[in-house]
């Protein structure tokens, strides 16, 4: 099934799911978060115990970006030389697949589980982690004995993955027209400097033994409005986290 599910749209997947676990005879509920996206939640197992162990992973991908750089179409899931190519496959489209296939074949197993498995499907993980926000809010982890995430680590099992901080810098100058730039200010020029002096500013903070070092990049950048102005504003937008596990 090809669902795009860019950002948002993520109540196409979820619906997927919940029929094709109901398809299983497993039970699943979704919980709507906003028109299109909607969060999903099943469990199998022995309802009285109380151990509970979570398969987790988010709905969304990120966005495809331009078309016309992929070799293959982004949202065709192609197979080629024993590869599937497409957006999400591997972030996290395939932790997905896996987590649905375990549950459906564990809940048609002839032996009965002693504890319970629950699917947490999420919204929003690439951008603002929302699904799994609402949903921690709402309890749905408060009875959780262990979790696994179906996020991409190089087919290792690993016990620690990076966190992240996104963040907005402002620039204010005064904007004139650009024949004479003497009696403005340059918010952009200023925001660059800023870059340029920000490039080095983390350096003495300490690497994790666990994901690696701090890592930090510019991932959008605004400013002006017309080629003949110095801009008056600028901003950009920076994420920084500690580095894949690899």
């Amino acid at each position: 099934m090809k669902i795009d599910s860019q950002n948002n749209h993520e109540a196409q997947v979820a619906h997927y799911l919940q029929n094709l676990f109901e398809a299983h005879n497993i039970k699943a509920t979704i919980s709507e978060y906003a028109p299109d996206r909607a969060n999903l939640v099943a469990e199998i197992g022995n309802p009285s115990s109380d151990q509970v162990l979570a398969f987790a992973g988010h709905l969304d991908t990120v966005s495809v970006g331009d078309r016309d750089l992929w070799t293959y179409p982004p949202l065709a899931a192609e197979i080629h030389d024993s590869k599937l190519y497409g957006r999400g496959s591997a972030d996290m489209k395939s932790g997905l697949a896996a987590m649905v296939i375990a549950m459906i074949e564990l809940n048609e197993n002839v032996a009965p589980l002693k504890g319970r498995i629950r699917f947490i499907g999420t919204v929003g993980e690439e951008n603002g982690a929302m699904g799994s926000r609402d949903l921690t809010i709402d309890g749905i982890a408060d009875d959780l004995s262990g979790m696994v995430l179906g996020e991409p680590t190089s087919g290792r099992v690993v016990y620690a993955h990076n966190g992240s901080l996104n963040y907005t810098v402002s620039s204010t100058g005064k904007s004139v027209h650009s024949s004479m730039p003497e009696q403005g200010v340059n918010a952009l020029t200023n925001l660059v400097q800023f870059v340029n002096a920000e490039a080095t500013l983390f350096d003495d903070v300490a690497s994790s033994p666990e994901v690696g070092p701090l890592v930090h990049s510019v991932t959008i950048f605004h400013s002006g409005d017309q080629v003949n102005s110095i801009p008056g504003s600028a901003t950009l937008q920076e994420h920084s986290t500690h580095s894949r596990i690899r």
